[in-house]
């Protein structure tokens, strides 16, 4: 690549610069790279990321940051989707307040991002340490903020695109066509809207429709068609009513007779047969052939040099919707409808990609069919990355975790939730059993993107093998955390609802506990009454994988979500003193301040499972089976009844509301809300503190919505402050 950039701009004289190279030996990171460059300047200077399209006055950038004596300015853009860049938060006169670098669609505070275009004062390269790779935007301008640098940030109006993806790519050359970017387009217009170079031959018989660019000696022949937004390069030939849209070729290019493409990239010297078909998103490397009558179906990339033979259907695109620029992974992992966004082909490269370098990976599927058949398709990506999958059959979530922190192998969880008929669910979870982090998620969506993660040779296919059951080690590690201190005093049977899979794990928990039990089901209601005649103390409704449960008292029916939290809290602080406890901020801040006035040790924490647990891996937020064996320690270790507990919680006065926000405007609705006197960003999403109580806005990770969770003193309260917050969310939706 180095010799590449060189041999195309030179000394720079051509472009009337001096232009000078810095060629590391080692990655040095953005920042370490700039001060291995700039060692001996001495006044302010501009840096400008190399991989992006901009036409933004860089003039009215320095004068800004000359006016406001400032360390390090940024140049912002606002983009409809922040995820893939560095949201920046700035005061109304462009004092940065702070950072995040590539959230979570719960973490975004706004739609204003880092354009990788700084204007800086030479001392702060001083910060850089030398020889060893230093990002800017994770590790400098986080440093200079902390130590009190002046730093500001300038929203630009120019034109800018991060040119990161094959899609990217071709929309900046789009724009360029259209007149979007302040850039010169060679080539003179010969029709409206069709820049054609010295040399080019297009036969009066074709039909082009601009904007549309055909460089230098370009063949189009009669009957071809052109559409809008093609780009063609030097000497390429377009054949006979062959037909081009949105689509870029290169240099030295064969497009057939009566091919079809649209929306692709064709590299330099690559032939395309008579009548072949290359799809949306495909990319052909340079000398690629796809002989006659092949088929490239959408985002198929062929590396240099392949040949796809005569009528080959090539077809390993990744079913995924392309209506909204969102993350392939939600806050667990793959989320969608099964065989639709998330079928066979797409859940085998996901493992494969997963697996690289792994030597064993754990696999569990749910028993209905769509998770078994998901399974299999698993089973044969993690083997084609030369991975050996260790199948756990259903093994629940809580206790797959376990095995994955105990024999330190990864593992992938298949499930189709009854709570969400027709959809699919693939969790990732990493060595320590927890949801795979948000870097981890993007080298599996690049893998994925790029086709670029190697398969195992044939010799290196390693063969199926089943786990065991990991149910009674869990339980025991589980009691060795929480365990009961005896019998709990008077519970002497509890009423239990829960699935089949549950039912048994629970069953084992509480004969280890020394509870008695009896299931609801045949004629048995799951209800206060019912609980009273059976002689139960209380009820236990596991939800389906056991992540959590509910508790149903005799005389007040089910105990409210907060207070159930806040009881648990209380456990906590009892039977595991000192022991950290991750709350997240979307659980009510009554919740979280009576658990430390219990003496927990609590540790505020992002909503997402991978933050909670990671603080706590055995967090009952995350496991009913521990939230069980919590509410029974404490009765045995406190010698109260489950009545007189729940009657010494907080009353805990919560509405959770959704209001539907497209993705394009999440970004633009965190930033005004972020701006507003009240509010300000938090941990994650935007709090807003009033008098009379609190409201957060999280944009929702796997949803086109925004969740608010209002608290205050009584839920009519609550109420109205939720009403408040949803109409200014959609306030700020554009129409």
């Amino acid at each position: 690549m180095p010799d590449s950039i060189k041999a195309c701009f030179g000394n720079g004289r051509s472009y009337g610069i001096d232009l000078g190279y810095s060629v590391e030996s080692e990655p040095l990171g953005t920042a370490g790279s700039v001060r291995f460059a700039a060692r001996d300047w001495g006044e302010p200077f501009l840096v400008i990321s190399g991989d992006v399209l901009t036409d933004i006055d860089l003039r009215a950038l320095i004068e800004f940051h000359m006016a406001k004596g400032s360390a390090a300015t940024l140049a912002l853009t606002r983009v409809q989707n922040p995820l893939e860049f560095g949201v920046v938060l700035a005061a109304d006169d462009g004092r940065i307040r702070g950072f995040l670098e590539k959230p979570g669609w719960g973490e975004v505070f706004s739609d204003l991002v880092n354009t990788g275009i700084y204007v800086l004062r030479p001392d702060v390269l001083d910060k850089v340490p030398p020889g060893r790779p230093f990002d800017f935007s994770r590790n400098l301008f986080p440093l200079l903020l902390k130590e009190g640098y002046p730093m500001f940030a300038l929203e630009t109006g120019g034109y800018w695109c991060d040119i990161g993806t094959i899609d990217q790519y071709r929309q900046a050359n789009s724009d360029c066509l259209r007149g979007r970017v302040r850039l010169k387009v060679p080539g003179t217009e010969i029709a409206p809207g069709v820049l054609a170079e010295d040399g080019a031959r297009i036969d009066t018989r074709a039909h082009v429709v601009g904007p549309l660019l055909v460089g230098e000696h370009v063949r189009v022949e009669a009957g071809a068609r052109l559409g809008a937004g093609t780009v063609i390069g030097s000497r390429t030939v377009v054949g006979p009513g062959a037909i081009m849209q949105e689509s870029i070729a290169w240099s030295d290019c064969e497009i057939g007779k009566q091919a079809r493409i649209r929306g692709a990239v064709i590299a330099c010297g690559a032939k395309v047969g008579y009548r072949a078909v290359v799809n949306t998103g495909a990319v052909l490397g340079e000398r690629c052939e796809v002989q006659r009558q092949s088929i490239l179906r959408r985002s198929v990339k062929l590396w240099p040099g392949s040949r796809v033979s005569e009528r080959a259907v090539v077809s390993r695109s990744m079913v995924w919707s392309q209506s909204m620029p969102r993350s392939l992974f939600s806050r667990r992992g793959l989320s969608g409808l099964a065989n639709s966004e998330i079928g066979p082909e797409l859940v085998s490269r996901v493992a494969a990609a997963f697996s690289v370098g792994a030597e064993k990976v754990i696999l569990s599927a749910a028993r209905d069919p769509v998770s078994q058949m998901l399974a299999s398709s698993a089973a044969a990506g993690i083997q084609s990355a030369g991975a050996s999958p260790l199948t756990a059959e259903d093994t629940l979530p809580p206790v797959l975790r376990h095995i994955a922190r105990k024999s330190g192998f990864p593992a992938i969880r298949i499930q189709s939730p009854p709570s969400r008929p027709g959809i699919v669910d693939v969790t990732l979870l990493d060595s320590g059993g927890l949801c795979i982090s948000r870097d981890a998620q993007r080298k599996v969506e690049a893998a994925l993107s790029r086709e670029d993660f190697p398969l195992a040779s044939a010799e290196r296919v390693k063969p199926a093998s089943p786990l065991g059951d990991y149910t009674q080690d869990y339980l025991e590690a589980l009691l060795g955390e929480v365990g009961s201190g005896g019998s709990p005093h008077g519970v002497s049977k509890v009423m239990v609802e829960a699935g089949p899979a549950e039912s048994k794990i629970v069953s084992q928990l509480l004969d280890r506990m020394g509870v008695d039990y009896i299931f609801s089901g045949e004629g048995l209601e799951f209800e206060p009454s019912a609980m009273s005649r059976a002689g139960a103390a209380f009820g236990l409704s596991v939800e389906p994988e056991a992540e959590s449960f509910s508790l149903m008292l005799r005389d007040q029916g089910y105990l409210e979500p907060g207070r159930l939290e806040a009881l648990l809290s209380r456990a906590w602080a009892e039977v595991l003193p000192g022991t950290p406890l991750g709350l997240p901020l979307s659980l009510p801040e009554a919740v979280r301040a009576y658990a430390g006035l219990q003496g927990a040790a609590v540790v505020l924490v992002k909503s997402s499972p991978r933050a909670v647990l990671e603080v706590s891996p055995w967090s009952f937020l995350h496991d009913g089976l521990v939230g069980i064996a919590l509410v029974l320690s404490l009765i045995s270790k406190s010698g109260l009844a489950v009545e007189e507990l729940v009657a010494g919680l907080p009353l805990v006065h919560f509405v959770r509301k959704v209001v539907p926000c497209p993705w394009e405007a999440k970004g633009r609705v965190m930033r005004h809300l972020s701006r507003q006197s009240s509010a300000g960003p938090a941990l994650e999403g935007v709090l807003a503190r009033h008098e009379n109580g609190t409201v957060l806005v999280l944009p929702h990770a796997e949803e086109a919505v925004c969740e608010l969770f209002a608290e205050a003193a009584s839920w009519e309260v609550a109420d109205e402050l939720s009403d408040v917050y949803a109409e200014k969310v959609r306030s700020l939706i554009p129409d």
